[in-house]
């Protein structure tokens, strides 16, 4: 939805004078002129994949936060900062992979002028009481940090106004105005309610949450998962096959969820599950797009070269081990697709391992 929101003017329900001032360059910005009482800022943006220098790389924060978690003895702590410290290291390649794959479209290039590093150039000009509505869906692969997390810290602002928007939801259907319905997820209640009453129309619903964790983590992980979909589809696995994988994934994505402090409605809500079966079950879905041809046989390098916008579960993928170590949470669905897309794995070697775990009871 982002992605397709970049190629348009700012809708009408932002009523203030700041598309301009968000995209000039530092030298030239100024205050916006007015706001209105509640005026909002879109965050326009699909992943944020921002670059990860040498220095970076050398001081690896997230690996050092992972290895912190407690661990009964000295060596089971040492293997798992063993295998985190790989799950960065193939984080630090996919980024970097990422960029490189996709500097033909330039999309990365204009998504990414809305990441951490744009909104630390403009925070000395952005009034601490403007409220963010984010329609992002995704995680930023070299901090693991979520859209509520990067603005406020961008910002140098912990208090800055933020909502989220996400849901099932194609833009085209949108514009066409079929009627569609979505959540806005906020920590102030008060916020989301204005953002609801904003953003509400005779084909548009809008639900509000206070869980912007559960909802902003579904919404990236369910990219992944739609990957895993479109894999099943495109090697002809059958319907049986689709529900049982899809099934699995969402509980893996409630299980991630929940031990990052989400509500386990959330997940089976309309920003999870609904969400969740748009995306795996529509063709108009880029990620579901992307693991049909890669169920066909395809290879990554030729479906990103071909596509002109961004599938985000792609690099999104490359997060899902780090999360799973982090959490200490089993995901062989999600992390089953982040190695298929490292070519680690094959699609059919991924089909066996799957069935050939060991016999469990439903949880």
């Amino acid at each position: 939805m982002a992605a397709l929101l970049l190629e348009l003017p700012p809708p009408p329900f932002l009523n203030c004078n700041h598309h301009h001032f968000l995209s000039s360059s530092k030298t030239s910005l100024r205050p916006p002129p007015t706001f209105t009482p509640i005026a909002t800022s879109c965050f326009l943006s699909t992943v944020t994949s921002s670059s990860i220098s040498k220095e970076e790389k050398e001081k690896e924060p997230h690996s050092t936060a992972v290895a912190s978690n407690n661990a009964p003895d000295e060596g089971s702590q040492q293997g798992r900062r063993k295998v985190v410290q790989i799950a960065w290291e193939k984080l630090v390649r996919w980024s970097r992979s990422w960029r490189s794959k996709n500097n033909k479209t330039d999309l990365l290039e204009r998504t990414n002028k809305f990441s951490s590093s744009f909104l630390e150039g403009i925070a000395e000009y952005v009034d601490p009481g403007l409220p963010f509505i984010s329609l992002s869906k995704g995680l930023e692969l070299n901090t693991l940090r979520m859209m509520s997390q990067i603005i406020p810290q961008a910002l140098g602002n912990p208090y800055q106004p933020f909502v989220l928007l996400s849901g099932p939801s194609f833009a085209l259907e949108l514009m066409n105005k079929l009627p569609t319905a979505m959540v806005v997820a906020s920590k102030d209640k008060k916020l989301a309610h204005a953002t609801q009453q904003l953003l509400a129309s005779s084909h548009l619903r809008i639900s509000t949450s206070r869980d912007v964790t559960g909802v902003e983590i579904a919404g990236a992980l369910k990219n992944v998962l739609a990957i895993a979909a479109g894999i099943v589809e495109g090697m002809n696995l059958g319907n049986n096959s689709m529900a049982a994988l899809v099934a699995q994934g969402c509980s893996e994505i409630r299980w991630l969820a929940t031990k990052m402090g989400a509500k386990p409605s959330t997940i089976t809500g309309l920003s999870g599950t609904g969400d969740i079966m748009l995306t795996c079950f529509v063709n108009l879905s880029r990620n579901r797009t992307v693991g049909v041809r890669l169920g066909s046989g395809e290879k990554l390098d030729d479906i990103l070269s071909s596509m002109n916008q961004v599938a985000e579960g792609v690099s999104t993928a490359g997060a899902v081990i780090a999360l799973a170590q982090k959490y200490n949470v089993k995901m062989p669905v999600l992390t089953a697709v982040a190695r298929i897309i490292d070519n680690e794995l094959t699609p059919k070697k991924a089909v066996l391992e799957l069935m050939s775990l060991p016999q469990v009871e439903e949880v």
